[in-house]
């Protein structure tokens, strides 16, 4: 890959703006084979769950998720209902 310092030496080397555009493309065309290759070479380095543990930590979160959900509705529930109420009480009386 080449460095900015040798893309300005183009520059300086009166090269004329096809001749520099050229050269933009081809360093953008090498970089995306290098950033596909590194990329390629990465995803070979991964350790891929199994299936059976994407299935257990899938039950996990739908759990959890649930659980939350319930708990949330249940605290929104007891807390807020009897506090709107309360709220609106003493905006009634202050009118």
């Amino acid at each position: 890959m080449k460095t900015m310092a040798d893309r300005d030496k183009r520059v300086t080397n009166g090269e004329s703006a096809v001749a520099r555009t050229h050269g933009w493309f081809s360093d953008k065309i090498e970089e995306f084979r290098e950033f596909y290759n590194e990329t390629r070479y990465e995803m070979q380095r991964v350790t891929w769950p199994t299936r059976d543990q994407v299935q257990s930590t899938t039950i996990v979160v739908v759990l959890t998720v649930f659980f939350f959900g319930a708990f949330f509705y249940v605290a929104d529930t007891l807390i807020m209902g009897p506090a709107i109420k309360w709220l609106f009480a003493k905006l009634a009386q202050g009118s």
